[in-house]
């Protein structure tokens, strides 16, 4: 479970739903986050992400979500903070924030997978080698969907 992990770690966790109205509640706790966790949960928008769905995909119900994290990121990188995509976070990044693509996954919606953790640079560490979850996406980053400047 993602929240324990971060709690493990003497994380404090504030949580921001997916409504744009949230946004305006950033001010009064921004100055106390260490950093920010764009977390998994269902598929991408499809909005700004040309060349990353099948064509015709749109989701407007992310949309929205989208656009909060998009506000996110950019608030964030703004204060040079830390910023960590898992799942469908990391799809997010890769697609509406870097520019690579996503590709369609058969099997892979609602059933327990072994994830291998790559480790970069100068990583401390802090996460195990694999770690099993439930996927609630259609679809993922193979190597070659990276956008330019991304690594496994």
């Amino acid at each position: 479970d993602l929240e324990c992990f971060l709690v493990s770690l003497g994380l404090q966790i504030v949580v921001v739903n997916n409504l744009k109205s949230a946004v305006s509640e950033l001010d009064k706790w921004s100055s106390r986050i260490a950093g920010l966790v764009l977390s998994g949960g269902g598929e991408i928008s499809g909005v700004g992400c040309s060349n990353a769905l099948p064509e015709g995909y749109v989701d407007l119900i992310q949309a929205e979500r989208d656009l909060v994290e998009r506000f996110l990121y950019e608030s964030f990188k703004a204060r040079g903070l830390p910023i960590i995509g898992i799942c469908r976070g990391a799809q997010f990044l890769n697609c509406s924030i870097f520019g690579g693509s996503l590709r369609s996954v058969i099997g892979h919606v609602n059933t327990l997978n072994t994830f291998h953790l790559t480790r970069h640079l100068d990583s401390t560490h802090i996460f195990p080698e694999a770690i099993e979850g439930a996927c609630y996406h259609n679809f993922g980053i193979h190597r070659d969907d990276l956008a330019a400047g991304l690594v496994p």
